[in-house]
């Protein structure tokens, strides 16, 4: 009588790994290309977040007052006296 063996041949094992390493070389540039799309879309949402606090401390106070940016680091100024011509209303 003869025995079945029931299971995977070492050649149909390494055309799954060979297809599965074809498929995740052709996607992974599409995934990095996603991430930084991702991260200019979060600094975007920070940076407007930023700009309606700004608009909010200037209406609360009913003084100007200015957005910064430089160098990665955000601050608001607001400014000390209505008078001071060199702050723009937002």
């Amino acid at each position: 009588m003869a025995r079945r063996r029931s299971g995977v041949t070492l050649l149909e094992l390494m055309v799954v790994i060979i297809l599965i390493a074809t498929i995740t070389a052709l996607g992974l540039p599409k995934l990095a290309g996603g991430k930084e799309k991702a991260n200019v879309r979060a600094a975007k949402d920070q940076v407007i977040s930023q700009l309606a606090t700004a608009r909010a401390a200037s209406i609360r106070r009913g003084l100007a007052t200015r957005f910064h940016a430089e160098n990665g680091a955000v601050w608001i100024t607001v400014q000390n006296a209505p008078a001071d011509p060199n702050f723009t209303q937002l």
